[in-house]
């Protein structure tokens, strides 16, 4: 069964800067902000510079929604070199900076991660997580036997 959560960027002070690593800057269309990823194509020959106008990188985690007792800490779901795979229509696929970007553009962060019965994220079979969009949640018909649930704070 999949259950929401939320995406999360957080950013990282590294040893050095390297091709592929990601960066998160705050876009504004009309009068709505969000986060908007991108990858380091080439090293900057002014690294200082770069990470002034830039900021330091970000690696995506995936969180527990709020917890309503603010005296247990925040439980992470799934690490950055856990998310692999994203669902779309019941097939899945690499997950990939577009996928981040439209998760924080058109939904604000929020997903659905699958989970097993016994709550547990991650794939035995490859330590990796499976996501899907939230409104993929919404948009399946949910009969008895679909066990979707987008506030049961019970797992957390």
């Amino acid at each position: 069964m999949y259950k929401s959560a939320k995406l999360l960027l957080s950013s990282y002070q590294p040893d050095q800067l390297e091709v592929g690593m990601m960066f998160a800057m705050s876009v504004k269309i009309n009068d709505y902000s969000y986060l908007h990823v991108h990858k380091l194509d080439k090293l900057p020959r002014d690294i200082d510079r770069y990470i002034t106008e830039n900021g330091y990188p970000v690696k995506p985690y995936i969180m527990a929604l709020e917890q309503r007792n603010p005296d247990l800490p925040e439980r992470i779901l799934a690490y950055p070199d856990q998310i692999k795979w994203i669902n779309y229509g019941h097939e899945l696929f690499p997950f990939e900076i577009e996928d981040i970007n439209y998760i924080m553009m058109n939904h604000e962060g929020y997903v659905g991660i699958w989970m097993e019965d016994d709550y547990a994220v991650v794939d035995d079979n490859d330590g990796t997580v499976e996501l899907t969009f939230i409104t993929s949640m919404m948009d399946e018909e949910i009969d008895e036997d679909d066990d979707i649930e987008l506030n049961d704070e019970s797992w957390q």
